[in-house]
């Protein structure tokens, strides 16, 4: 018997290879790494303007060949293939909450003093109106239908309830 479990795992040892690695980089900020093993692969190549382009491929419990790309810069991380999800569409309710927010947003810029580049203000802009007439154009965007909060349903109010025990409960009140 103990022959037969020490046959066992030398033939575990010689059947598996070891990952592979290769590295490259240099003293500007390009690199490029591949970590291979019998199931996977990860490529990955940075270059100096810090943009990061790369692949990760794996096989799953079932045998299927997952594919995942990815690229990283100032812009953000983005990843694309089968194993990214699909966005979720907003509601009805989220698209008129949103639309409104723009709205509001849009409203209250026209008033703000544009930027340089360095975010700083280059001068004071004349203000067009008047104390007055700006605190009624910003109580207009305020009470003119731009905001609305919407009601919370039974549930989320049975929700908020349950919670706010929860806190009281724990914090001992």
């Amino acid at each position: 018997m103990y022959s037969l479990i020490v046959f066992a795992c030398l033939a575990t040892l010689a059947y598996s290879a070891p990952a592979a690695v290769e590295v490259t980089q240099d003293t500007v900020g390009n690199y490029k790494f591949i970590y291979k093993t019998d199931d996977a692969t990860r490529v990955e190549v940075r270059h100096a303007d810090g943009h990061v382009y790369g692949s990760i491929k794996y096989y799953d419990p079932e045998g299927h060949l997952r594919t995942l790309e990815y690229t990283s810069g100032p812009e953000g991380y983005h990843a694309t293939g089968p194993l990214v999800p699909t966005p979720v569409k907003d509601t009805h309710e989220v698209a008129v909450a949103r639309s409104n927010h723009l709205n509001v947003f849009n409203a209250i810029d026209r008033y703000l003093p544009r930027l340089n580049p360095h975010g700083l203000v280059d001068e004071t802009p004349e203000v067009p109106l008047s104390k007055e007439e700006f605190l009624a154009s910003v109580s207009a965007v305020l009470h003119g239908g731009h905001l609305a909060f919407t009601a919370d349903t039974p549930e989320v109010s049975h929700a908020k309830i349950e919670h706010y025990k929860a806190v009281s409960d724990a914090l001992g009140h």
